[in-house]
């Protein structure tokens, strides 16, 4: 009777033991957990400077940081700095996120901290400045993120100075034979009968060239 009785209690825990195993392999394996630094995995697309957005005589200035970031978790911050020569003589006015945080640092380096980066996204920064000076510079940047890593160490490049830059092309004769020989005619007399001489004379060599010009050409046609 006691066996009997004993029956349905074990045939439950063998059952429960049966189905350990199996549940414990059916379950579903532990989500992986991203170990990387976010920070790393930043990366600066472009970095510029406009001048003279509003018109010629404008004196704000856009410092424009672009980054971009792979990972799979967002940046806690983003630092912008630049270089003392620039910090002197532009004064910071707003930017794009906003700032938590403006400052100078010891060493002369401006620098701003803001927001961090979406995970898997590009992220603009826009910087303005007042401008306390006509000429244009055209700033060195370090961009840091979270605080600590070094994204990129930048020069902020403006477009307008692109352009104005001579080609190799457009220098050809400044460096070339002809510009001897240019430098050779400045000094032309400044008072008005010289200058009338030295026009007589040009002319009368162009003159000559052209006879003996037409001269050849008649020689060869006959």
């Amino acid at each position: 009777m006691r066996l009997r009785r004993r029956l349905p209690a074990l045939s439950l825990a063998l059952m429960l033991v049966g189905c350990a195993p199996v549940s414990a392999a059916t379950a579903p394996p532990a989500p992986l957990v991203d170990t990387a630094n976010p920070a790393e995995l930043v990366r600066l697309r472009s970095a510029s400077i406009e001048y003279y957005q509003a018109g010629p005589v404008d004196p704000v200035v856009e410092v424009r940081v672009i980054l971009d970031s792979t990972a799979k978790r967002h940046t806690d911050s983003t630092t912008i700095l630049w270089d003392p020569t620039f910090a002197e003589r532009f004064v910071f006015l707003r930017s794009e996120p906003a700032p938590w945080r403006v400052r100078v640092d010891e060493s002369g380096w401006g620098a701003l901290d803001t927001s961090g980066i979406i995970p898997g996204n590009f992220a603009t920064f826009r910087l303005f400045f007042a401008a306390g000076t006509y000429e244009a510079l055209e700033p060195q940047l370090r961009i840091v993120a979270n605080g600590t890593t070094t994204i990129a160490d930048a020069l902020a490049s403006a477009p307008h100075l692109k352009w104005q830059r001579p080609t190799p092309e457009q220098q050809a004769f400044e460096r070339g034979p002809l510009a001897s020989v240019a430098a050779m005619a400045g000094p032309m007399p400044s008072r008005g009968r010289p200058t009338f001489l030295v026009g007589v004379l040009l002319g009368a060599l162009l003159l000559g060239v052209s006879l003996a010009g037409w001269l050849t050409a008649f020689r060869v046609a006959r």
